[in-house]
């Protein structure tokens, strides 16, 4: 159909197979296309895209990145693709990634301590001795077994991800500005060159770790989404006896939860690294005088004295922790016999009046795309819960209780108006700290979206209020 088509080494691929279609800059199998033109696909499991050449051509016309791959598809990606992580020529550690998406799962990724091929890390430490070292600090290659034999996906030398959260054998914290230097001096690496990329590195990950998002008014949308209930405060009150003790709310953002915890009486260390969050928390909070205790820290360094509360919170953000090096953090805090509780708001997009407000944001933002690939809300939001729920059982060992209760938040409409353009409450794939640059986008109908939003709450509203329902979900240990 008169497309150009480029192959590596300039081989043309012939014979009969699936391919991969992606953008060429991509990640996580976000926007990638399975696809069988020739129908040789007997994996019932296989997410293919039926009308792979509507893809093609969406592709095409999205944005200002048209540059496409096609990859042959290799049934070797099944078992998973081995990513190793090499520091200044010396093999560090690897992972096992699974592209879950593919097959209608959630993608996986875990730390290999064993189980590693020999033939894969020998091919890989041939690779990587090729890498001028005076130029290049780290590099991840990813590999797979392609019948029965080590294939090179690709070899990532720009800033990838290189797991290090998830390496707890390793005595490291990749968020800690102390942990590039001692690592490559240790190394001999005496290049200044290289030592200067070091703190490039550190500057760019210390800024996008410490601020959650990127101004004030960002704050202000993540700041609208509601309270729990009165119900689930009586939990906590009546059944965990939450009331007049002491609390590490970590991950407090905007003291959405701090200040529900400070009302049942407790003093509460409110912990999160977004200056731009802390501000908005301390407006709310700091009428509670010395029971309110904020605190710049993280996961794995809340900066609060050993020993020193009852309770740990992780509201809406476990997801995002380092959790090898957050139990080690509880462990340190916790009083004996505290406890941890990991809390998530559960959104059912099946309901009708959510259902609606998820077209209405499709139909407005023309960028719209779900952080689930080829899954839709419905099916990606309940393998997200059951993943989110596996990755909290195995954090307290399988010793814990979960316990769901309905919220209905009540909001008026000014709150209704808020909530949406916060886009917190659909499940993009644009990290919330964008917000501002997308409703103020050309891509995004702001004023058509908001008349829209304007004849839901007339449709739904009662009295002035229209209800938003919940399930809380709150896992504790046992």
């Amino acid at each position: 159909n008169n497309y150009k088509f480029y192959f590596i080494n300039g081989k043309k691929y012939v014979g009969k197979s699936m391919f991969v279609l992606k953008l060429s800059i991509s990640a996580y199998t976000e926007k990638v296309h399975l696809v069988d033109p020739y129908g040789v696909n007997k994996d019932p499991k296989c997410k293919i895209t039926e009308d792979y050449e509507e893809a093609f051509q969406t592709f095409l016309n999205k944005g200002k990145e048209k540059k496409l791959i096609i990859q042959v598809y290799s049934e070797g990606i099944k078992n998973g693709e081995y990513g190793l992580v090499f520091m200044n020529g010396k093999y560090f550690h690897s992972v096992i990634k699974k592209p879950g998406r593919i097959y209608g799962e959630e993608s996986m990724v875990q730390v290999l301590k064993k189980d590693l091929p020999k033939e894969i890390l020998e091919k890989a430490e041939e690779i990587d001795a090729l890498l001028p070292k005076d130029k290049i600090l780290y590099s991840r290659i990813d590999m797979i077994m392609d019948h029965n034999k080590p294939l090179l996906m690709e070899i990532e030398l720009a800033e990838p991800d290189l797991y290090m959260r998830l390496a707890d054998d390793i005595e490291l914290d990749i968020y800690d500005p102390d942990y590039y230097l001692p690592l490559v001096e240790s190394k001999g690496v005496k290049s200044k060159k290289i030592l200067d990329l070091c703190d490039e590195i550190i500057r760019r990950i210390e800024e996008r770790y410490h601020s959650y998002v990127d101004d004030k008014e960002s704050a202000e949308y993540y700041d609208t989404l509601p309270r729990f209930s009165k119900e689930v405060y009586d939990f906590l009150e009546k059944d965990l006896h939450m009331t007049n003790k002491s609390v590490a709310d970590v991950g407090s953002g905007t003291g959405r939860v701090t200040i529900d915890l400070l009302e049942l009486g407790n003093e509460v260390y409110s912990i999160d690294p977004d200056a731009n969050m802390r501000s908005i928390c301390d407006k709310k909070c700091s009428k509670f005088g010395k029971k309110y205790m904020p605190v710049e820290g993280i996961d794995s360094k809340m900066n609060i004295p050993d020993k020193s509360v009852d309770f740990v919170v992780a509201s809406q953000c476990f997801h995002c922790f380092n959790t090898p090096a957050f139990k080690k953090e509880c462990d340190r805090v916790l009083k004996n016999n505290g406890k941890v509780l990991i809390t998530w708001y559960r959104i059912d997009y099946k309901n009708k009046l959510y259902s609606d407000m998820l077209k209405l944001v499709k139909k407005y933002f023309k960028d719209y795309e779900t952080r689930f690939g080829n899954l839709d809300e419905v099916e990606g939001s309940k393998l997200e819960e059951e993943a989110n729920i596996e990755s909290a059982v195995d954090f307290f060992d399988n010793k814990y209780k979960l316990k769901e209760i309905d919220s209905i938040s009540s909001l008026t409409y000014d709150e209704f108006i808020k909530i949406n353009m916060s886009l917190c409450i659909f499940p993009i794939t644009h990290s919330l700290n964008t917000v501002t640059k997308i409703i103020n986008s050309k891509e995004f109908a702001k004023d058509k979206y908001i008349e829209g939003l304007n004849k839901i709450f007339d449709k739904y509203s009662n009295n002035g209020l229209i209800k938003l329902p919940f399930r809380v979900q709150i896992i504790y240990n046992d």
